[in-house]
């Protein structure tokens, strides 16, 4: 199929510009359409794929090109190529900067980070309509969300960086450092088994919180030189005071369907579901795949 647009497409080229052809130019691209045509009607397709070769090679010697042409073409290669990447970044991969330390030590203050956008399922860019769904979050995971709409979270950063605790529907609470889930004892009643962490987390405490104690997100300065965020080591940009909702020392809570509790690794200064309850599934954006440099080692681990 693709040889025979071809044969069509040298055939109208060559009539259009047939005055600024040579005779031989003009002999040896009829001759190089014959031969495609043969192998086509044959059938064979080892002489299909060099019959098209040599007869683009030929359109591209002998035709003339005007400056129009070229610049169309690099127009065309240069559009293609930004869509690829439009395309990549809102559905496949992207990448962000992280402002806080609420992740340390699994990911610090101005780390790069890219994620991992297709995993959840597909979604229509700049909304939160997803398209298809392919999977959800797993406990343990890190991952990207929108804190739109979340109660007491939408005056912070749009997009905020946690580890996913709680699933949905599960009775949870935090204890000497520790997430207990509440399973039935079989006897009507409920017990609290603790959730082992993986081997390969950190090793971390969460905290539990004091109704009047108060907490801050701190947010480092930065500066842009041509459109690049650059971050300074000169203190925090600003702090904003967080309040508490669930973590209080014996308080049991249950995270609704759909929704997810999540929790940052520095457990003693992050904003997290502690402060502003529980995130939909459908403000989480990504999971996190791995930090990144712009400079050798451009990998720099996973992030687990």
């Amino acid at each position: 199929m693709k040889a025979k647009r071809l044969i069509k497409a040298a055939r109208i080229v060559l009539k259009k510009k047939e005055k600024q052809v040579s005779p031989q130019g003009k002999k040896e691209i009829e001759e190089r359409i014959a031969e495609l045509e043969r192998a086509v009607s044959r059938r064979a397709n080892k002489q299909v794929r060099k019959g098209a070769v040599a007869l683009r090679k030929a359109v591209a010697r002998h035709v003339p090109r005007t400056k129009l042409e070229v610049v169309g073409d690099w127009v065309y290669s240069l559009a293609t190529a930004v869509l690829i990447a439009l395309f990549i970044r809102h559905f496949v991969v992207d990448n962000f900067k992280i402002p806080t330390g609420s992740m340390i030590p699994t990911i610090s203050i101005g780390d790069k980070i890219l994620v991992n956008k297709f995993i959840y399922g597909l979604r229509i860019p700049f909304t939160g309509i997803r398209l298809i769904e392919i999977s959800k979050p797993k406990r343990w995971d890190v991952v990207v969300f929108s804190t739109r709409g979340i109660h007491d979270a939408s005056q912070y950063p749009s997009k905020f960086v946690k580890r996913v605790v709680g699933l949905p529907g599960e009775t949870l609470e935090i204890r000497d450092g520790k997430i207990f889930k509440y399973v039935p004892d079989g006897q009507g009643g409920q017990k609290a088994v603790p959730l082992n962490k993986p081997d390969y987390l950190p090793n971390f405490n969460y905290t539990n919180i004091e109704e009047e104690r108060p907490l801050e997100l701190r947010e480092y300065g930065h500066v842009k030189m041509f459109g690049i965020r650059l971050w300074k080591n000169g203190g925090p940009r600003k702090s904003t005071r967080g309040r508490w909702r669930h973590g209080m020392k014996g308080q049991r809570f249950t995270v609704p369907e759909g929704h997810y509790f999540v929790l940052g690794d520095n457990s003693g200064n992050s904003l997290d579901s502690r402060a502003w309850g529980f995130v939909p599934f459908e403000n989480i954006r990504a999971k996190v795949i791995c930090k990144w440099s712009f400079l050798p080692p451009w990998g720099r681990g996973l992030v687990r």
